[in-house]
């Protein structure tokens, strides 16, 4: 000290204070670890290593499952602008008209008379069916020109919607009179043996009503000549009601009720009342 008049001190050493300090050399120690820059650990390290390798595994798996609606989403958005919702089909107008489309609905009449079910002409003989309308009219002319009560039914038959024709004739409260007209027609030859057959029928089309009985016969024979098959009950006050067919249910009707009205008749489903004369 006496020959540098002064010390030099080394990090934190204690010198008196009358000694004079002419240098002043830093701490021997190693320094002090900073606070910013921790040192790093092996096991930390291991750590973030292992959470980083089971996040790529998780992305990995949830793209493997999202895949089939990722392509999806993907194909909807390439082909949405190509696809243009189908609008319904306009009905078509032609000359003023609208063209409605068809309807399956059928329309089954309803008899205007329920409270005479019980007094009805129910029996007739269904003579011969045939498969056009030329030739239940042929028959009638050359073999059933002098029946009773002789009229033409269209009736719908069979899987492949067949029309055919129905000759019938009479119209009777009781079966008997029926089985009496069968009987006659296979007798006289008109109809061979075991043909022909007795058959329930107590509804009919009314074409006219209250036609006076000297009159009904023209009113049949001019029917007669525009096609229509028609035959005249007498009802009880004395009057004549012209009936078209006969059929045993109110649908069994509809054919011949849309050919009548084709035609521009107004035809009514009824009960059949009265009696041949």
């Amino acid at each position: 000290m006496h020959q540098t008049d002064g010390v030099v001190t080394v990090g934190a050493a204690e010198v008196p204070l009358d000694w004079r300090v002419i240098a002043q050399v830093g701490d021997a120690s190693p320094p002090a670890p900073s606070r910013t820059a921790a040192p790093v650990r092996p096991r930390r390290v291991a750590t973030r290593r292992v959470l980083v390798v089971v996040a790529a595994v998780a992305c990995v798996a949830t793209g493997f499952l999202l895949w089939p609606r990722i392509r999806q989403w993907v194909s909807a958005a390439s082909t949405g602008a190509r696809t243009v919702a189908s609008a319904p089909t306009p009905v078509t107008p032609v000359r003023g008209r609208v063209i409605a489309p068809p309807s399956d609905t059928v329309r089954v009449p309803e008899p205007v008379n329920p409270p005479d079910s019980a007094e009805a002409a129910q029996f007739a003989v269904e003579i011969v069916a045939t498969n056009t309308v030329a030739g239940a009219n042929s028959w009638i002319r050359e073999r059933g020109a002098r029946l009773p009560g002789v009229t033409v039914s269209p009736v719908v038959i069979g899987a492949a919607s067949t029309r055919w024709q129905k000759v019938l004739a009479g119209a009777w409260r009781e079966r008997a009179g029926a089985d009496s007209l069968l009987t006659v027609l296979r007798d006289d030859g008109v109809l061979r043996p075991g043909a022909g057959l007795v058959v329930r029928v107590p509804l009919a089309l009314v074409l006219e009503s209250g036609v006076p009985r000297a009159d009904a016969n023209a009113r049949v024979a001019a029917l007669a000549a525009r096609g229509v098959r028609a035959y005249a009950l007498l009802q009880d006050d004395g009057s004549v009601r012209l009936f078209a067919g006969a059929f045993e249910t109110a649908a069994a009707a509809v054919p011949l009720d849309a050919e009548l009205r084709a035609a521009g008749f107004t035809p009514q489903l009824a009960y059949r009342t009265g009696r041949m004369f």
